[in-house]
């Protein structure tokens, strides 16, 4: 780490520390009746989660959503649920109320303390995706942000991460076919991110199919990157109302999370390695107004 990255990490320590005891003070302060709390946290309040595969900007809508003033920005909360959101993909449907209690066990001291001090709770970690039943059946005026990234970007992103090489700390945690019937082994590292990009929009998508259009937002992360009319309209739904539009711009033009490893252009990619992804995405790809060459 360099002189300046070490002390910006200490501004920030310092910054979460004083924002903490100012909470503090403000929830004893605010004298909440905790007898009816959580019955009216879950009846009333709102949160927001974005739904998404991950690399797809989340880390970028993350800084720019941390620009409002009464706004608690999760992109990264402990637990991470990393395994678990794995196994809420292979079980979350058959054992419902158990991933249901998983997932309110690990967030509900984090909304509620947003609640406690009028905030807005926004999380931003994709691993929250395969959940977002059973948050809705906890929080039924929860929302959410379904962010879509070009696939073959994603999968090139992906890629620069290690995603799915067997060395990755976090693959044991990463979804893979119900049934692969053995065939998943020979699978291409560029074909199981295909797979993942495929499997785990269609997932959002079937699920947010049955939802109150008012309650879901579908962004696509080209489009929030590039417009700040994008941005705009994800602030609106996140009913953020206290954002300055030049600090908003100001902000969307520093890169963030790029990947580590170069890749390849596609263009240059193995030809059967094309075909089979162009088979897996394409479909879905059309959709979201995406071209699969």
């Amino acid at each position: 780490m360099d002189v300046l990255s070490y002390f910006k990490e200490i501004l920030y320590l310092n910054k979460e520390y004083f924002r903490h005891k100012v909470r503090v003070l403000k929830e004893k302060n605010s004298s909440p009746n905790y007898s009816v709390l959580l019955d009216d946290l879950r009846g009333n309040y709102g949160p927001i989660f974005v739904l998404s595969t991950g690399r797809c900007g989340t880390r970028f809508l993350t800084n720019i959503l941390q620009l409002g003033k009464d706004v608690d920005v999760y992109h990264m909360p402990q637990p991470e649920l990393i395994y678990h959101s794995k196994k809420a993909y292979e079980e979350g449907t058959k054992r419902f109320d158990t991933f249901k209690e998983i997932v309110y066990a690990s967030r509900i001291e984090l909304i509620q303390q947003s609640y406690f001090l009028n905030r807005k709770y926004i999380e931003t970690n994709n691993r929250i995706t395969f959940f977002a039943p059973h948050l809705f059946s906890l929080f039924p005026k929860a929302r959410f942000i379904h962010l879509i990234r070009d696939p073959i970007n994603f999968i090139k992103s992906g890629m620069s991460r290690g995603w799915y090489s067997g060395w990755h700390r976090h693959d044991s945690g990463r979804i893979i076919p119900k049934h692969c019937d053995g065939f998943w082994p020979s699978m291409s590292q560029e074909c199981k991110l295909a797979w993942l990009w495929k499997e785990t929009n269609l997932f959002i998508t079937n699920y947010l199919d049955q939802m109150p259009q008012s309650q879901f937002l579908i962004i696509r992360a080209e489009d929030a990157f590039s417009s700040t009319e994008k941005l705009l309209k994800i602030i609106k739904f996140c009913r953020i109302h206290d954002m300055s539009v030049r600090r908003v711009e100001k902000v969307a033009k520093r890169p963030a999370n790029k990947g580590k490893v170069a890749v390849p252009d596609y263009s240059q990619w193995d030809k059967h390695i094309q075909l089979e992804i162009h088979d897996v995405v394409s479909d879905l790809a059309k959709r979201f107004n995406y071209r699969i060459k």
